[in-house]
């Protein structure tokens, strides 16, 4: 809903908005960051690194799902669904591990 808002504003309207979602983005990675601190790391794993690395990802998943709904009157339920299971999935990853 929020994704079909920003793109039906009218253009006078966009640049405002777009400043003040990268007001909120910033306020949102700060909370994330210290989020991230209280986050038990194995030993020797750079914290900065590993957070910025769980922020690609992000991103990417970010840019996915525009770049897949560009266009779209609608967003199904299902590719919601789906693409928050690939996102788990590689978050699985970071956390977890690839190697056996």
């Amino acid at each position: 809903m929020v994704y079909e808002a920003f793109y039906a504003t009218p253009d006078g309207l966009k640049e405002e908005i777009e400043d003040k979602y990268g007001q909120v983005s910033e306020a949102r990675n700060a909370m994330l960051a210290q989020l991230f601190d209280k986050v038990p790391l194995r030993e020797g794993v750079n914290r900065t690194y590993a957070f910025e690395l769980v922020m690609s990802v992000t991103r990417h998943f970010e840019m996915k799902f525009l770049n897949e709904t560009k266009g779209m009157s609608h967003i199904d339920e299902a590719y919601t669904r789906s693409l928050m299971e690939e996102l788990e999935a590689f978050c699985d990853m970071i956390r977890y591990g690839m190697e056996n």
